[in-house]
């Protein structure tokens, strides 16, 4: 069992002297500048305008389909919108959330 324990633990010297093997760089991973933030957070705005767009409209879709349904059924077609409207929720918020 020694010769186990020795073996992991150099190996583990070996990781921690080599940092892991995740660093990107000698200062660390190169972060964004002012100017490539301010860039990254207007796609990001455009993308969520967009998205949100698009949700209203099958939102509305949405709503008009299940009014003209005559009962509690739902067409295949109803039903991926619903997924659809789900998507695009969550993929703003995720971005929203990551602001």
């Amino acid at each position: 069992m020694r010769p186990i324990g020795a073996a992991i633990l150099f190996a583990g010297l070996l990781l921690a002297q080599r940092g892991g093997g995740w660093v990107d760089s000698p200062t660390g991973p190169d972060l964004p500048n002012a100017a490539q933030r301010a860039e990254i957070s207007k796609e990001r705005y455009k993308k969520n305008v967009e998205e949100a767009d698009k949700l209203l409209r099958l939102a509305m879709e949405l709503k008009t389909d299940l009014d003209q349904q005559a009962g509690p059924v739902v067409s295949a077609r109803t039903a991926k919108d619903a997924l659809e409207i789900k998507k695009l929720a969550d993929s703003i918020a995720k971005r929203l959330k990551s602001n």
